[in-house]
């Protein structure tokens, strides 16, 4: 058996540069580290949900006879960054603009 299991991420930031969403979007040298971090935390989450330390991920499955063992693999490259919106800050202590919500999938 094979096939893509996909997930989405959502979080909130506070970006202390003043920059909205659609800056945010469209400016590499901002995007590009946060999908790096986007990505390091996802490899972290499946490697905990599935992980054995190394690069494959084991499922176990129970099916009506027996147990398989379905690798779960996280493909080099396969988060992205989907959207980033404008939210208004949960903490109240942070000034209203520089907030945004980050969608990520893979």
């Amino acid at each position: 058996h094979s096939g893509t299991l996909s997930a989405t991420f959502e979080y909130e930031i506070y970006n202390t540069r003043g920059l909205d969403a659609e800056a945010m979007m469209e400016d590499i040298g901002v995007k590009m580290p946060l999908l790096e971090t986007t990505a390091d935390f996802v490899e972290a989450v499946v490697d905990d949900t599935f992980g054995n330390g190394g690069g494959e991920r084991r499922l176990m499955l129970r099916g009506r006879k027996s147990r398989r063992r379905l690798p779960v693999l996280l493909q080099p490259d396969s988060v992205t960054i989907e959207k980033i919106g404008d939210v208004a800050c949960s903490n109240s202590s942070l000034s209203a603009e520089g907030c945004q919500k980050v969608t990520a999938g893979t």
